[in-house]
């Protein structure tokens, strides 16, 4: 990620924070959002667990959740340049964001 400065960093947050209180299920931020609340975590501890920074958190909110029909390439798509892939991947699995497995 480039260098960004303190007013673009204030203004990718405001931006986050917004997604949450609209009809904006086509991204990632307010599924991020529900899962920090519902597992008490915060967003600087998701950044933690995903193996990045929160200025690289807010610009994976901002991307879509991974197709159920595509997943494995939207997740490295996604994780390409802001996150552990792998991370990303289990997350999208507890909060549901992944198709079942078959038995």
């Amino acid at each position: 990620m480039p260098n960004r400065t303190a007013t673009d960093r204030r203004f990718l947050r405001r931006l986050i924070e917004r997604t949450n209180f609209g009809d904006t299920e086509r991204l990632l931020a307010p599924h991020l959002h529900r899962f920090c609340a519902k597992t008490g975590l915060t967003w600087q501890g998701l950044a933690f667990r995903l193996g990045c920074t929160e200025e690289d958190l807010n610009a994976l909110a901002l991307c879509r959740p991974p197709r159920l029909d595509h997943d494995a390439a939207d997740v490295a798509e996604i994780a390409e340049g802001t996150c552990d892939a792998a991370a990303l991947d289990r997350l999208f699995a507890e909060m549901g964001l992944k198709p079942e497995e078959e038995n």
